[in-house]
């Protein structure tokens, strides 16, 4: 039960993760890109939404090993950190959506 414990807060983390990549990312983006992408004019519309959604979930991925590791090894201290991670991923996807959409 433990090791499920431990990867289901793991793939917490990961997710918390590949949503901040991605509201970062797409933050950049609308701010400092705003001109037209020249790969969307070669290819379909939507290839820097893919692009973002890769990135971001292979920052998640990366992030839920670490965080498998970091927990394995003191759980306590790992799950007293999870839920402010959890808050900040919240109000940082909500303020990127609400400023930069």
């Amino acid at each position: 039960m433990s090791r499920l414990r431990t990867f289901a807060a793991a793939l917490a983390v990961g997710a918390c993760t590949a949503a901040v990549v991605y509201a970062t990312s797409r933050a950049i983006q609308v701010w400092l890109f705003t001109d037209p992408d020249p790969r969307t004019m070669a290819a379909p519309t939507r290839i820097a939404f893919f692009w973002r959604a890769w990135v971001a979930f292979y920052a998640g991925t990366l992030a839920t090993l670490g965080a498998y590791a970091l927990r394995s090894r003191s759980p306590e201290a790992f799950d007293r950190w999870l839920p402010t991670l959890i808050v900040l991923t919240a109000a940082w996807t909500t303020l990127q959506g609400l400023v930069l959409p």
